[in-house]
């Protein structure tokens, strides 16, 4: 699985545990530092996430 994927899916975890999309980016940019994800790649990952929670 591709780093970007597992960031992603760790937000998703955060999030069905209680943390809100901001809070979870902001845990998971910490714990994925490393990958030195871009602002449009991160922007793309928050939209995906968004539209996961809105169905």
């Amino acid at each position: 699985m591709a780093p970007h994927d597992l960031f992603e899916r760790e937000v998703e975890q955060l999030i069905n545990q209680g943390c809100n999309l901001e809070q979870a980016i902001q845990i998971a940019m910490q714990n994925y530092a490393h990958l030195a994800i871009q602002a449009d790649e991160l922007f793309k990952i928050k939209q995906r996430i968004a539209r996961k929670m809105r169905q």
